[in-house]
Parts: C-alpha cells; sequence; structure tokens
C-alpha cells in the first residue's frame, strides 16, 4: 500500500540524506494541523495567529531538527507542531479552563500518548497488509479515506452490496486479529 507505506518510506529516504521536503508536508500536514486546532481551540486563541502559522513555523522545526533517529515521521511532527501550539497560549498569558490546563501541562506524557497512539497504527497498518486486496480495498477507502462504497463500486466496477461486504468482511478480520469481539450487526442476521 503506497499511502500506508509513504511515511515510512519518506523517513528512510531522509535519513538516508535525501529528504523530500514536499511530499514531507503533504504527509504530515494534516496530523500538524489537527494536532494544533485540538490545542487552540479550546482556549480560542486566534487572535493574529492562525493554524497556517503555527504548522509553518513547527514545519520549519522539523525541518531544523533534521530526521536522524526520529522513529516516526507523523508522530514526531504531530508532537512539534502540538508543543508549538501550546507555546503559543502560554506566551498569551490566556485564561484556559483549568483541565485543559492540566492536560497539556505535562508534554512528555504528551508524547507518550501520541506515540502510543502511533504504535497502535503501525500494528493496524500491519494487520491491514494481511487482508485479501478487495478487502484491504474496500477498508482503506471507505473508513480511512471516508469515501463511499457507492464511490469505491464505480471505481472498482463492482456493486454497492460487493463493497459493503468486503469491508464488512474486512473489518470483521481485523477485529478478531486485533483480539476484539467482532460488532454485531443485525442486518447480517437477515442472510
Amino acid at each position: 500500500m503506497k499511502v500506508l507505506d509513504a511515511p515510512d518510506r519518506l523517513l528512510r529516504e531522509a535519513q538516508a540524506g535525501d529528504p523530500d521536503w514536499a511530499a514531507i508536508y503533504l504527509v504530515v500536514r494534516r496530523p500538524m494541523y489537527l494536532a494544533v486546532w485540538r490545542c487552540l481551540r479550546p482556549c480560542r486563541c486566534y487572535g493574529g495567529f492562525s493554524d497556517d502559522d503555527v504548522v509553518a513555523r513547527a514545519f520549519d522545526q522539523l525541518m531544523g531538527n533534521g530526521l536522524e533517529g526520529v522513529t516516526s515521521l507523523v508522530g514526531t511532527a504531530r508532537v512539534i507542531a502540538y508543543r508549538r501550539a501550546v507555546d503559543l497560549v502560554r506566551r498569551r498569558n490566556l485564561e484556559e479552563p483549568r483541565d485543559w490546563l492540566e492536560q497539556v501541562q505535562d508534554d512528555d506524557e504528551l508524547a507518550a500518548e501520541l506515540e502510543r497512539r502511533e504504535d497502535m497504527l503501525n500494528r493496524a497498518t500491519d494487520l491491514l497488509e494481511r487482508l485479501p486486496g478487495r478487502q484491504r480495498h474496500a477498508v482503506v477507502e471507505t473508513v480511512m479515506n471516508r469515501r463511499t462504497c457507492t464511490d469505491v463500486a464505480k471505481d472498482l466496477g463492482v456493486s454497492h452490496q460487493a463493497v459493503s461486504k468486503a469491508r464488512n468482511n474486512g473489518i470483521e478480520h481485523l477485529s478478531v486479529w486485533l483480539g476484539e469481539e467482532p460488532s454485531h450487526d443485525p442486518s447480517r442476521e437477515a442472510s
């Protein structure tokens, strides 16, 4: 899967001395924007700054730091962006809600949580690779890329039901592999 493989490939190439910063930006920009938005939105810290400003400065910091010793390109970019947003909030001395302040006080705890989630994503990606082709494609397109079964069916030249069935079977396999109980779907009992 090229989309899921891209961050690892880009990281390997960058660590080998050939960074493609434009491609890296395309991969990390969404997680960086989400991290910044998650930090700035609760305290309404948008006076004079925008998400674009914070993400641009965070990406500059990522480029300046280099990628030596980095194990997760997306996780590292997300942590840098979140910390940049936290710094902005702290500099502005805004009145933040107490519970939110407690969440952002411990940057190490945030980094550990983001790393844990990144590990879960890597595990899910590995398991996704084990799915047969059509199931993998259906899960990636409908769940991860949030496309409708109808749109995916048009791309593949199959029926909506075939994509829906492939997606459901793929999710069921992933649930079993992850050690979870498959979700109960009453529509499956009728068939």
